[in-house]
């Protein structure tokens, strides 16, 4: 019944539009705010930001986060101005050991119930030898301090069936646990016969960063019928189609549902149409108030045609509804001034 329901749902938006009709080209819009920057995202599942502890001065523990969020702004002309935003999951911390896990999750050590998040912004990148060097704010435990990561850019290749491109990078630095108040009880701060501390202070870190972003050359299903509907006769006509569909037909027979309207938006977005891309992102915050996809695709969308003013408020909303909106806090760190 839903496939049936879909097609036919798909069917009515374009009638709706009528028969295909000749569409003006895109206005070329103002000069983007976001330059030359590609926006990816961390795919979590091929990236890992990992750890090792010295344990009295004898060996060291090693560790990692399973949970990573991060939006990377890529210049493929220029490195140096591309920017980069990482945000942690602190519960998600391991070291393959329970009693020692919880003890790290407590309030001797990262205390996550207090805080849950660390976060990563870069400042400035810099060519430094075959490599880079970054320059950001890490924030641990409420704690912000200025760290240099060097790293090297690995490439990027096209996606498997060329539906996606990725994006590597390997980086390696170390930071004083005590610098952000990670200082464990006082047995653990004891010296052994070696002089050093039974958990060693300089904790080294070490990342692997894959960026993804989706781009097909061409949508599938009603993605695709939507789209083409946009193409054949603007973005007024498909929204005036689906709010009409949407006033006789349930949330759960719509086959545009809230990922399509943002799937769609994007894809937009990627071929030059920003202005019908805002369009389908303000038609998915009229029905989907409280989702912060909308109100990310409205801020890039504001921040590719120029309006640095609606961009920034729309990220504001997205990242008060959802702390960990990586996107809407990349585009905020690079229209508000900050170095990137």
């Amino acid at each position: 019944m839903r496939r049936s329901t879909g097609i036919l749902t798909v069917a009515f938006l374009v009638l709706a539009a009528g028969a295909p009709a000749l569409v003006a080209a895109p206005v070329k819009p103002a000069k983007s705010l976001l330059e030359n920057a590609r926006l990816f995202q961390i795919d979590g599942s091929h990236s890992s930001i990992e750890f090792a502890v010295p344990w009295m001065g004898l060996t060291k523990v090693k560790g990692s986060f399973s949970e990573v969020r991060g939006t990377l702004a890529f210049d493929g002309a220029d490195l140096t101005r591309s920017s980069l935003t990482i945000l942690i999951r602190m519960p998600s911390i391991t070291t393959f050991n329970a009693m020692r896990d919880k003890d790290l999750k407590g309030p001797n050590f990262f205390d996550v119930e207090k805080y849950p998040t660390s976060l990563f912004t870069s400042r400035s990148i810099e060519k430094s030898g075959d490599g880079y060097l970054m320059r950001g704010d890490l924030t641990i435990k409420g704690v912000t301090k200025l760290v240099e990561v060097p790293f090297h850019y690995l490439g990027e290749v096209v996606d498997s069936g060329g539906i996606g491109h990725r994006l590597g990078f390997e980086g390696q630095f170390a930071i004083d646990r005590r610098d952000y108040g990670v200082a464990g009880s006082d047995q653990f701060n004891k010296l052994t016969q070696l002089g050093a501390r039974m958990i060693g202070d300089k904790i080294d870190l070490l990342l692997q960063i894959q960026g993804w972003m989706f781009t097909p050359d061409k949508l599938a299903g009603p993605r695709d019928s939507f789209y083409q509907v946009i193409v054949a006769r603007g973005s007024k006509e498909a929204a005036k189609g689906y709010r009409e569909r949407r006033k006789t037909t349930p949330d759960s027979l719509m086959a545009v549902d809230e990922e399509v309207l943002n799937f769609v938006g994007y894809h937009l977005l990627r071929n030059g149409r920003p202005q019908d891309a805002l369009a389908m992102f303000e038609l998915e915050a009229e029905y989907f108030p409280e989702s912060a996809f909308a109100q990310v695709g409205l801020g890039q969308s504001y921040a590719v045609l120029g309006d640095r003013e609606r961009s920034i408020e729309s990220c504001e909303k997205a990242v008060k509804m959802d702390s960990g909106a990586t996107r809407a806090l990349e585009i905020l760190h690079r229209l508000k001034g900050q170095p990137g």
